[in-house]
């Protein structure tokens, strides 16, 4: 087939501020958050750990180590409090540092014991000395499993990450991109996505698990030293159900990803063009069997979508299903091709608050769990311009010292219209060729072009090619008309029709 240009309303729009909300924006912001901590508690201290490697080991007399207490409200925690001196080019010195772990403490009181074990008072040990500033000194310089715990805000950072991705992947999908193109082949992509929502719950819980642990660590080692924290054992319970719950739904997501038919759909063409034969390929695979399929419909559905305000739902009514298959046949329910003719009916309209859209609806019965109901975005084209010229009777609107008038009311799309426009001399007044919609969403208005007239002007104003028709629902409706502006208050529009 022919390449042609296309619609402007054929796709999706593609309003990049829409996609940072919520929960995007918190996705967002987990990135971040994640790296600054990992930045602070993981690489900060590895990088001194590794500097140290250069430093000179130096003998250390243990002048001091005790166990500070750090109380609060809710909790009590613990570290290692210890003073050693040395001797460096002859210059004694007295240093504090016990590690590179920055403001360590736990709420286990034997872990820091048994960590000051090796450093009791007048013990001879070694330390090892930054040799361009001989003040700076550390005890220990090696890792410890502590050092660990500063990997945890990468959780925060991948589960952010995931999440955008999944989230930027879904709005391509919805918000495809204008082509310039017509009829291209095309996978087709489901609004059903069950890898990315286990892989979301999977990190969710991962985050949410080693968090649990390293508190019911802590209230652990509150009751094995015989100061039971009450409020963190109390607050344990609940978060610990959190926990069960995710954990429950990640594993009923991974079943249910090992045992529901992954679906593959191609189609020949995309945008469909009425009445243009069209080939859609369907594959289904599982990692187990496709014997649990009881039946395979695969369905056309034309959806008309509205909004009422910007923050509500889309109301969502089909007003068109078209049955392709049908099958109880297993042999069919692995793969195959069916070829249809695409409908003639409203094209695939976008506008934010507005919309008509067809879609793949693709039903298969299982055996024993609930049916698998997909849906897969499609696009269909308005059928190509045929040569035609306008018709219909003359058509004229005046407002004041405003007039505009056409010599038909019907126009194919791409060609022009004869304007006669009249307004006072000595005024600037803006003609506007404009889309706008009307019914149950929001009205919105598409300026398709616009420009300066001054006094009583007779023009030529191309239309658009590949426009969709004019088109009349309860719920929405398509409407051409002119605008002539003279100021904010004064105007006269005359609507006009495209088919």
């Amino acid at each position: 087939m022919p390449r042609q240009p296309v619609s402007p309303f054929l796709y999706h729009p593609t309003p990049w501020r829409s996609f940072f909300s919520f929960p995007n924006w918190l996705f967002l912001l987990f990135i971040p958050i994640g790296l600054i901590l990992f930045y602070f508690l993981f690489l900060i201290p590895t990088q001194n750990v590794l500097h140290a490697r250069s430093w000179l080991p130096t003998p250390c007399t243990i002048l001091s180590s005790t166990i500070h207490t750090h109380h609060d409200s809710k909790s009590t925690t613990y570290s290692p409090e210890i003073r050693y001196q040395y001797q460096f080019n002859h210059h004694p010195y007295t240093g504090a540092r016990f590690n590179f772990i920055p403001d360590f403490s736990t709420s286990s009181y034997n872990s820091v014991a048994n960590d000051l074990k090796p450093f009791r008072p007048r013990t001879q040990t070694t330390c090892y000395v930054n040799p361009a500033d001989p003040a700076d000194s550390v005890l220990l310089r090696n890792f410890t499993p502590t050092f660990f715990l500063g990997l945890t805000p990468l959780l925060f950072t991948l589960a952010g990450a995931a999440g955008l991705l999944a989230q930027l992947l879904t709005f391509l999908h919805v918000h495809h991109p204008i082509s310039t193109e017509l009829s291209t082949p095309r996978r087709l992509h489901s609004n059903h996505q069950p890898f990315s929502n286990f892989f979301a719950f999977f990190l969710a819980t991962l985050m949410l698990a080693g968090t649990f642990s390293v508190f019911f660590s802590d209230c652990l080692a509150s009751w094995q030293n015989h100061f039971p924290n009450i409020p963190l054992t109390v607050a344990l319970f609940p978060f610990a159900l959190f926990v069960l719950v995710f954990t429950i739904a990640t594993l009923s997501l991974f079943i249910s990803l090992l045992r529901s038919p992954h679906v593959v759909l191609n189609l020949s063409a995309d945008p469909l063009t009425p009445n243009i034969p069209a080939t859609l390929r369907w594959r289904l695979r599982s990692p187990f069997s496709l014997r649990r399929v009881k039946r395979l419909r695969i369905d056309l559905v034309g959806f008309i979508d509205t909004a009422t305000s910007p923050t509500a739902e889309f109301f969502k009514s089909p007003f068109i299903r078209i049955s392709l298959l049908d099958t109880t046949d297993p042999a069919q329910f692995p793969a195959g091709s069916l070829p249809f003719t695409p409908p003639t009916g409203p094209p695939s309209f976008f506008l934010p608050y507005n919309r008509i859209r067809w879609t793949f609806n693709l039903l298969a019965d299982l055996a024993h769990a609930d049916p698998l109901d997909l849906s897969f975005s499609a696009h269909l084209a308005p059928p190509p311009p045929l040569p035609s010229s306008p018709a219909g009777s003359p058509l004229n609107s005046t407002t004041g010292p405003l007039t505009l008038s056409l010599p038909h009311s019907t126009y194919p799309p791409g060609s022009a219209l004869t304007v006669t426009a009249s307004s006072p001399s000595h005024s600037s007044t803006s003609l506007t060729l404009l889309l706008y919609t009307t019914g149950r969403g929001i009205r919105e208005s598409h300026i398709l072009s616009r420009q300066t007239l001054s006094s009583a002007s007779a023009i030529h104003l191309p239309l658009p090619q590949y426009l969709p028709p004019s088109y009349t629902n309860d719920l929405l409706s398509i409407h051409y008309a002119l605008e002539l502006r003279l100021s904010p208050t004064l105007s006269t529009l005359l609507e006009f029709q495209v088919l």
